[in-house]
């Protein structure tokens, strides 16, 4: 019996993100939402109670959106998981943008007022290659609904993330304009041109057709 497959959104985001996606498997498809961070909670403690709320396994396929590339990454080294497929992520630390460990270790983020952190602006817009309308109102609505301390919780879970290598189980889908988090080519398996952090949902046709290919 195959396992099911669970989709794990990006930082702010949830399942809306998959909304453009055309895939051969939706009826194995769990998405993942994201549970409150207790205090001082750890990267790791925390998948694992994303593995125990969801009861993923090993035999599951783990599909990583930006930040929730992150937690799959961690998910697997729980499991250790056969497949987890990255889509504009990351697969260890040195991967990720040095802002991220900046503002985290600098503490950047507490000096952003929370009501800033629901409202989208043109520095985000350009971040996520927003370039229709369309689409900005969709990232307005996704960043609308967001958990403020979640967000913050996770941009210092990202700043201080441990990975040190890649594992052998994990399977890069990339844009080469992504501007949040940069493409690494020596690392990449598909990469798709001129996309950016937001290709997931502007080039859904693309990423849909690597998915159904990749995932059987």
């Amino acid at each position: 019996m195959k396992g099911k497959i669970f989709f794990l959104s990006g930082l702010g985001a949830d399942k809306r993100a998959f909304d453009a996606l055309k895939l051969n498997f939706n009826n194995r498809i769990k998405h993942v939402e994201w549970l409150f961070p207790t205090k001082k909670e750890t990267f790791n403690h925390y998948a694992k109670r994303i593995v125990d709320h969801y009861q993923i396994t090993q035999s599951d396929v783990l599909v990583g959106l930006s930040f929730g590339g992150l937690m799959a990454v961690e998910i697997q080294h729980i499991l250790n998981n056969d497949k987890v497929i990255l889509i504009s992520s990351a697969s260890y630390r040195k991967e990720l943008h040095p802002f991220f460990r900046f503002t985290s270790r600098l503490h950047l983020n507490r000096l952003i007022p929370k009501r800033k952190f629901n409202q989208p602006n043109q520095l985000i817009y350009k971040g996520f290659s927003i370039k229709t309308e369309s689409h900005k109102q969709l990232l307005n609505s996704i960043f609308k609904d967001t958990n403020v301390d979640f967000v913050q919780w996770a941009i210092r879970q990202m700043g201080h993330w441990k990975r040190k290598k890649r594992s052998n189980a994990i399977v890069k889908i990339h844009g080469d304009k992504d501007l949040m988090i940069p493409i690494h080519n020596s690392n990449n398996d598909y990469t798709i041109k001129g996309g950016g952090h937001f290709m997931v949902v502007d080039r859904a046709e693309e990423v849909s057709n690597i998915l159904n290919k990749i995932i059987t």
